[in-house]
């Protein structure tokens, strides 16, 4: 059962080891777009292969910002600097959007088209809906760690974080794909479980070309759950 409001913020926001954590609202948008251009895309290990146009930054700009008002996402300010320190968006992920991004036509930039048959390629291995016998889970989307802020437990925090806030919204699964070990590691730390693995080396468009022509076999991308 879903808690309240208050048990909400009592559970994710508050300070922790001189961050404070905050639910993040629509209007945050701005903010965190300056967030990940500095601190996601140039660190993030498929950008750093193929490199990010303006076109992929604004897609994912306009994807996360159409699900701030779910009240799902939060981030990490540090109290001493003002900075934002860490961001974990998320999102409900239903059967309808699985099944609308699978059939969808809008076009998108080379990078996007990229990422989005990353994630279909995941989603056929492990094919959580049917399995798990749900109609909607917790996706969750983009994370970052400021660099300044990395290497003191910020990364797992948050994923602790956000598996207190789907078990107060009545979630009974979390997903979360990724490309980052780093990131992989973290959210193993608290139990996170993989599900589906692929090279994105194999990963080809209708025409036959490949996303990503520069990948190796150490490119993997991976998709992990928690079950609550």
């Amino acid at each position: 059962m879903a808690g309240t409001e208050t048990d909400l913020q009592f559970s994710i926001e508050g300070d922790w080891n001189g961050f404070e954590f905050r639910m993040v609202k629509p209007d945050d948008a701005l903010a965190l777009s300056a967030f990940f251009r500095l601190h996601y895309f140039p660190y993030e290990p498929v950008c750093n292969l193929t490199g990010y146009s303006d076109e992929f930054i604004k897609d994912n700009e306009r994807d996360f910002t159409s699900f701030l008002h779910q009240g799902l996402s939060f981030m990490a300010v540090h109290k001493e600097s003002g900075k934002i320190a860490g961001v974990r968006l998320a999102y409900n992920h239903t059967r309808a959007d699985r099944d609308a991004q699978l059939n969808s036509d809008e076009p998108l930039s080379r990078e996007q088209e990229g990422v989005m048959m990353e994630f279909k390629a995941l989603d056929a291995q492990s094919n959580n809906f049917e399995k798990y016998g749900v109609d909607n889970f917790m996706e969750l989307s983009r994370g970052s760690v400021a660099a300044e802020f990395r290497r003191n437990g910020l990364m797992t925090e948050m994923y602790r974080r956000s598996i207190a806030l789907a078990k107060r919204k009545g979630f009974k699964l979390i997903g979360v794909n990724f490309t980052s070990p780093y990131a992989r590691k973290a959210a193993a730390k608290v139990g996170f479980q993989e599900v589906a693995r692929i090279c994105i080396k194999d990963l080809y468009d209708s025409e036959g070309k490949p996303y990503y022509p520069q990948a190796t076999e150490e490119n993997i991308t991976t998709q992990s759950i928690y079950l609550l």
